[in-house]
């Protein structure tokens, strides 16, 4: 049985595999009037209010010279947008989900994350850093609060969970 598209009528072609640098490059785009049909509410956690705290960790935010090509700012920027933004509003259809709060931006410049950190060294950092400045939002019971750990671009995680990860290099606890 030949597959057709619901919106033209036509036969769907499954094409070959692409090379990982045509994937790499692809840009997925859907058509104005392209409508979804179906999505799935696996009843996950949802953070409806979160209230986010930047943690810029190592030196390298603090001490590279010249500073980095994308700095603290730039990065403590795009995370407002998105959190305070729009994007969070459009997202109220998703059980309650409403724009969040900014807590502010930090810098640990106290240690540097070793290449190869794992979770427990973020955790590490986040707790120690917390005790030394009290300045910094800490866990509340009540609040929903993520902290977004950015590391420089030279350092890697090995593995970090997806519980505590929210791209390569942001992290929660």
């Amino acid at each position: 049985m030949k597959r057709r598209s619901r919106n033209t009528g036509r036969a769907l072609t499954i094409a070959g595999p692409k090379s990982a640098e045509t994937l790499r490059n692809a840009d997925v785009t859907q058509r104005p009037d392209y409508t979804v049909t179906e999505t799935v509410d696996h009843r996950g956690r949802v953070l409806t209010n979160v209230e986010v705290a930047v943690i810029f960790w190592g030196r390298y935010w603090s001490s590279t010279s010249p500073a980095p090509s994308i700095s603290s700012d730039t990065y403590y920027q795009a995370f407002t947008g998105l959190v305070t933004g729009p994007y969070m509003t459009g997202l109220s259809q998703y059980r309650g989900v409403g724009p969040g709060i900014m807590l502010g931006k930090f810098t640990n410049d106290s240690s540097d994350p070793s290449n190869g950190y794992s979770d427990s060294d973020v955790v590490d950092m986040l707790t120690a850093f917390f005790q030394d400045n009290a300045s910094v939002p800490t866990p509340a019971t009540g609040h929903q609060r993520f902290y977004a750990v950015i590391t420089s671009t030279r350092d890697s995680p090995t593995t970090v969970s997806p519980a505590i990860t929210a791209g390569s290099t942001a992290s929660a606890a």
